[in-house]
């Protein structure tokens, strides 16, 4: 060790000596080396030969405190901090050492600089983000905790206006809103441009989220300041799922923005382009049409969402529309066909659209009316055993998810199986998502089960009624 030691000596002496210019940043980027290789006895003897702690010559421009803090190696930063190492100096995008240590989540790396005199509210970055808003941006839950125990502000805002809560919005997990929310945060905080947290959750399709603020009163009618709802922002983003659970808590369908636009025309018509899907956008268009929405609806210039001249950069969402259109005029003109035959033909247009609730309802009475149920296809079978057996072994509501999705794929295949929906209703109610699961005991009792199975449901209606307004009132 000694004499591997003694060699890097002398290399960094010769280089120095001979090569001013070019010696300095070898010298330089040797520190960088020995920082990401936890060499201490090297990163000693570099600044004692002249390595400028300060240089900007490790990836990105990041001086070596920085890449130290980036690779989570609290032994390096404590060594470089010793050393004098400037703890506000930035990388890009102008943050500092305790936006990266926020970023990462690593709660020793926080307490490290926040020891050694990090300023807890520093604002910086092209956002003017504070390392709060770092954390709750990147679902970083134990480090929000931390942070705000440590005093910082939970109010504290970037510079478009966004909080902690909006920037926790568009996670997948709802861990860090919850927590927000619990601390006392108001649901409905806005930005300068006037969205909420339930905007951004919708909008970046966070289905969870969504379903979370709503449980806790967030205002389902509030607009930007283009007159965006949640809904619209969800139709526009291609997020099916947002969609769906802003609808079946009753979000206006008809709702319009302030060009005049619906959610309908907004997904026909009106794409984010970076986030839609051609699949989802698709889905959207669906759920709209299936809920109610107006086709002929027209925006302040007479545009419908079959005119408008956008409809042709999405054109898989307009040809959903169109479709749906075509179906729906076939399955009117099926009036005068005998029973089997109408239901054989709803069944067939259902397969394409199994979001369709209207026609959902229609084949279920139908089926409820035929002498003889028809017969349950073996997939739907195979998906409701391995679903029954997933509800069994759930310990977790996240666990429900994939259970209820077979559970649904199920009842697309078999839409008269009334099983399937009771079963279905069971894993909504243990999920927490309560409407849904009284609308799945309903298509049950549409099928006209045993009197006896009937009244057990009809009762149960009430208890998941009873739960629901249970959980209202657990809302901090």
């Amino acid at each position: 060790m000694k004499k591997a030691l003694s060699a890097i000596v002398l290399l960094v002496s010769l280089v120095s000596c001979c090569l001013p210019a070019a010696g300095q940043n070898s010298l330089d980027a040797q520190l960088c080396q020995a920082v990401e290789e936890r060499r201490t006895n090297a990163i000693e003897s570099l600044l004692k030969h002249g390595a400028n702690i300060e240089a900007q010559s490790c990836d990105v421009h990041e001086t070596p405190l920085i890449r130290a803090v980036q690779a989570n190696n609290v032994e390096m930063v404590s060594l470089l901090l010793k050393k004098h190492a400037n703890i506000r100096a930035t990388s890009f995008p102008g943050w500092t050492a305790i936006y990266w240590a926020a970023f990462n989540g690593s709660n020793d790396m926080v307490r490290l600089l926040l020891e050694k005199g990090a300023n807890i509210e520093e604002s910086a970055g092209p956002g003017a983000e504070t390392p709060l808003l770092v954390a709750a941006d990147n679902d970083k839950t134990d480090t929000v905790q931390l942070l705000l125990a440590s005093g910082a502000n939970i109010a504290a805002r970037d510079q478009d206006g966004k909080t902690a809560l909006i920037f926790a919005a568009h996670n997948r997990k709802t861990d860090t809103m919850e927590f927000l929310l619990k601390k006392g945060v108001p649901v409905d905080d806005r930005t300068y441009d006037g969205e909420t947290a339930l905007m951004r959750a919708a909008f970046f399709g966070s289905a969870n989220n969504v379903r979370l603020l709503l449980q806790k009163g967030a205002d389902i009618e509030a607009k930007n300041k283009d007159g965006e709802t949640a809904l619209i922002l969800a139709a526009k983003a291609g997020y099916v799922e947002s969609a769906r659970v802003l609808l079946d808590a009753g979000a206006n369908i008809a709702a319009r923005q302030k060009d005049g636009e619906t959610p309908l025309m907004m997904a026909v018509c009106s794409h984010v382009y970076y986030l839609s899907s051609a699949a989802g956008q698709v889905e959207v268009v669906k759920l709209l049409v299936d809920k109610g929405a107006e086709i002929g609806a027209q925006d302040n210039k007479g545009e419908t969402a079959l005119t408008c001249a956008d409809r042709t950069k999405f054109p898989q969402a307009a040809s959903a529309l169109d479709s749906m259109i075509r179906q729906r005029k076939l399955i009117e003109q099926s009036a005068s066909m005998a029973p089997k035959e109408r239901f054989a033909l709803y069944l067939s247009v259902f397969k394409e659209n199994p979001s369709d609730d209207v026609l959902r309802g229609k084949i279920i009475q139908i089926a409820a009316a035929l002498p003889e149920p028809p017969a349950i296809p073996e997939e739907a079978r195979q998906l409701f055993v391995l679903a029954t057996t997933q509800i069994k072994q759930a310990s977790t509501p996240g666990a429900l998810d994939q259970p209820i999705a077979l559970l649904r794929k199920a009842t697309a295949l078999a839409p008269w199986w009334g099983n399937a929906y009771y079963n279905l209703s069971r894993a909504l109610e243990m999920r927490g998502q309560y409407d849904d699961a009284i609308q799945q005991l309903k298509y049950y009792l549409e099928l006209k089960p045993a009197e006896a199975d009937a009244r057990e449901a009809q009762a149960h209606i009430v208890v998941i009624q009873t739960e629901k307004e249970a959980a209202a009132h657990k809302q901090p």
